[in-house]
């Protein structure tokens, strides 16, 4: 993503350095790899209803889901680095499980909620998640 106007390309036609420049400002700025998941979910209170919520885990600034996978897990090119597509693999399937209960820090944008401050730790080989922000750790 382009710091300066926000656009987006894939990260599958970057060349080895994984560096790609902006096409569309002026200045060509570096861009940098960031997620884009967008999760429809449920809390206590829709449980029972049709309704849910739409979260996004947009990490385009500081403290807007950077480490949400963990400090090891920053966003990265996953078609070049297998290890981290791996690892991202193991956390995305523990959450597309049938009832997984995430609690996270969320800020209304808009019409959506972003999650911010928020890094899911997995213990592997366990059913349960638990997730820790970012201000509970300092």
């Amino acid at each position: 993503m382009c710091p300066e106007c926000k656009n987006t390309t894939s990260c599958e036609k970057l060349g080895i350095k994984n560096i790609a420049k902006c096409q569309d400002c002026e200045s060509k700025p570096n861009c940098r790899p960031i997620y884009m998941i967008q999760m429809l979910v449920k809390d206590s209170a829709s449980q029972l209803n049709k309704n849910f919520y739409r979260v996004m885990l947009y990490s385009y600034a500081e403290n807007k889901g950077e480490t949400f996978f963990g400090e090891d897990l920053k966003p990265a090119n996953l078609y070049q680095n297998e290890v981290m597509f791996k690892k991202l693999s193991h956390h995305l399937n523990a959450l597309l499980r049938f009832n997984v209960w995430v609690e996270a820090i969320v800020e209304r944008v808009n019409n959506f909620f972003v999650i911010k401050d928020t890094c899911v730790r997995q213990d592997i080989g366990a059913d349960s998640e638990e997730v820790v922000s970012e201000e509970e750790k300092t």
